[in-house]
């Protein structure tokens, strides 16, 4: 091994600002659905404001760096 971080992939993370508010949201790789389930509670309740574009911007976000997660593990194993 080279010591890398390959086996244990950095937390996913989203930071949301509106006007005073702001939210941050972070999951493991593979939690996602759980922090959705956690964003769209928020979105239900209308807390602190937040709403379902908010949360789908959030959401969007959260796919954005899973995407980019996936691209890094497409070029990482080229080789195969």
């Amino acid at each position: 091994m080279d010591g890398s971080n390959s086996q244990n992939p950095a937390p996913q993370r989203v930071t949301l600002a509106k006007g005073a508010h702001r939210w941050s949201f972070s999951c493991e790789a593979g939690d996602e659905a759980h922090l959705m389930g956690a964003v769209q509670t928020l979105a239900t309740e209308g807390a602190g404001d937040f709403d379902w574009l908010d949360a789908a911007v959030v959401s969007h976000q959260l796919a954005r760096g899973l995407t980019s997660g996936l691209h890094t593990f497409s070029n990482s194993n080229s080789h195969l």
